[in-house]
């Protein structure tokens, strides 16, 4: 269902959708092989999508994942961090508001 959400016709359903793939994972944490599938899934199907539109909700679904700082680390730091060198301004547009964003509300966060 989560997946049918992420590539909903409707733009606010597919943001908000994008929200929930840290809670799924935690909802698989005891089950690693599930969490990697599923975290495979998503970076075939949005990390490296053809449309910039996908890639940013890979954005916006690692936004919600670096709460989560091993869980983070672990499947999406390096990948999001990659996307700095995408050829689409949306794309690093969304990923530098979505850095701000992290860092100014979370200095006392995982990552402080």
């Amino acid at each position: 269902m989560f997946f049918k959400f992420c590539v909903d016709q409707v733009a606010k359903v597919n943001e908000s959708a994008s929200k929930s793939l840290a809670f799924i994972l935690e909802r698989f944490a005891d089950d690693k092989q599930k969490q990697s599938i599923i975290v495979k899934v998503v970076k075939k199907n949005f990390l490296e999508a053809k449309t910039f539109k996908k890639r940013q909700l890979f954005v916006l679904m690692c936004s919600e994942a670096m709460m989560k700082k091993e869980l983070f680390e672990s499947y999406f730091k390096a990948e999001l961090l990659g996307l700095v060198v995408d050829p689409v301004s949306n794309v690093r547009l969304t990923l530098a508001k979505v850095l701000r964003h992290h860092f100014l509300n979370q200095s006392n966060g995982p990552f402080a």
